[in-house]
């Protein structure tokens, strides 16, 4: 026999006792550290865990991605987020959790503790958090470090001609080349792009700030797209004007 899940033994006639559970559970402390310092995902890998201790194993997968699923929602949304809003955005993920695990989980972890059942140490739940971190971070790093890497051709010894997509090297090299010709390149570290796609061409050129706001410039630029066009293969061209941090400051189509 047993009630709320957990085993009786019987001690005399008419008298039960309920047997301490062997397992440990993680209270919502645990759960908030473990989701401060490993993200969402491992607050939420601690109380699926307890889920599935507790003989809810569909909850426990649904606790699961839903940590998945906030934590990758966060980095998506967040990238582009000023650091001053980091804090704030990490303290409410771990109130919310926190809060999640007390709701959903408080009572039976109480009543875990009053069979005699051990809770899970707040210091395994650091330690799985900052492990988590940094194999995330580690794999964060992998691919923006990957994403960075692009393949070009050096002009001289400074200028750089980048190529992605279908766009070959020879094509690459072929409009560095038309680029020197007429002056655009003059070995002090320009650097071009041209990426081609099912889409058609994109040809970025990382200007000066305030280049993008010049309509004379602007002119010049789309000259040089429609001339050395043939180099890439031809028009239309998708023409971009991006800042030293890449970012997209004007684009328009030439046709």
């Amino acid at each position: 026999m047993s009630t709320n899940g957990y085993p009786m033994m019987p001690m005399a006639p008419g008298t039960v006792l309920v047997q301490a559970p062997t397992y440990t559970l993680f209270d919502a402390n645990a759960v908030a550290t473990a989701t401060f310092f490993g993200t969402p995902v491992m607050g939420c890998a601690l109380m699926a865990l307890n889920d599935h201790r507790l003989g809810q194993s569909s909850r426990a997968m649904q606790m699961l991605i839903a940590g998945i699923a906030v934590t990758g929602a966060v980095i998506y949304f967040g990238w582009n987020l000023p650091q001053a809003a980091n804090l704030p955005i990490a303290l409410a993920l771990v109130l919310g959790t926190r809060l999640a695990a007390q709701n959903l989980q408080g009572s039976a972890v109480e009543q875990h503790v009053q069979f005699g059942g051990r809770l899970g140490s707040r210091w395994t739940a650091f330690g799985l958090g900052i492990a988590f971190s940094v194999l995330l971070f580690a794999a964060v790093f992998a691919v923006v470090y990957g994403a960075n890497q692009r393949t070009g051709v050096m002009i001289g010894t400074k200028d750089e001609v980048f190529y992605s997509g279908t766009a070959t090297k020879d094509e690459a090299q072929a409009l560095g080349n038309a680029l020197k010709t007429i002056g655009y390149f003059t070995d002090k570290g320009a650097n071009v792009f041209v990426a081609k796609a099912k889409d058609g061409t994109i040809v970025s050129f990382v200007v000066a700030d305030g280049t993008w706001n010049n309509p004379t410039m602007v002119a010049d630029f789309e000259t040089i797209v429609r001339q050395e066009a043939p180099t890439v293969g031809g028009l239309p061209i998708t023409l971009r004007l991006v800042n030293t941090s890449l970012a997209v400051e004007k684009e328009e189509v030439i046709k």
